[in-house]
């Protein structure tokens, strides 16, 4: 069963529903409680918390999928039967039936819902067209980043991708933003500089899969 932990965040309520399905994913739908809109990140399988979450939503704007893997859109059909907001993706994404897709997103796009803003990052790396998103001090990573360390990475060419966008995308944000992946508990981007830091110096060098940061 998922549990769900509510926070605020640029004067908007977000509510995590954490360890959904096997997997443990987590989702994220952000409110903004004065116009009561809403978006949500990613589509896990759905339980009872995570039903009654969204039932609390008064008007659902834009369902945000972060990539294509099966476990983040588990829970497609069941979260479809009670909504009719648009599903939006990157552009560069791939291996998704296009009929499950409303609309791609661009790199930096902005997405609305009531007096809130949130905006999508591609970051490559995990899969081509794979998208994060940021709202004030948050970051919504999906798998390109986690609290340990990188996402997951199958080739040397994706993790040289993912490395990448990390040290582009994610690096040069505040140390004080908070990361919130698709799995797991939050981090923050001063751990992550910290992280790269060290794997930068470790003499070993990784070539693809799960990669956690080096020890001190």
């Amino acid at each position: 069963m998922s549990r769900i932990v509510e926070f605020e965040e640029d004067s908007l309520r977000v509510t995590a529903v954490l360890g959904c399905g096997e997997y443990n994913n987590n989702a994220y739908i952000c409110t903004d409680t004065s116009r009561k809109h809403a978006v949500l990140i990613d589509l896990p399988a759905v339980d009872g918390e995570f039903l009654k979450a969204l039932q609390s939503v008064v008007t659902l704007d834009a369902i945000l999928v972060t990539h294509w893997h099966h476990d983040h859109w588990a829970g497609y059909d069941d979260v479809r039967s009670h909504t009719a907001a648009p599903v939006l993706v990157g552009e560069h994404e791939i291996n998704i039936a296009p009929e499950r897709i409303d609309r791609r997103l661009a790199d930096h796009e902005v997405i609305p819902f009531g007096t809130g803003r949130i905006t999508a990052l591609h970051t490559p790396g995990h899969t081509p067209g794979h998208l994060s998103f940021v709202l004030g001090t948050t970051c919504f990573t999906g798998d390109a980043l986690f609290a340990g360390g990188p996402g997951h990475t199958n080739t040397p060419d994706e993790l040289t991708t993912l490395l990448a966008t990390i040290r582009k995308t994610f690096l040069p944000m505040p140390a004080e933003t908070i990361i919130r992946p698709g799995h797991g508990e939050p981090g923050s981007v001063g751990e992550t500089q910290r992280g790269m830091e060290a794997l930068e110096r470790a003499p070993v060098r990784y070539r693809y899969g799960d990669i956690t940061w080096p020890s001190e």
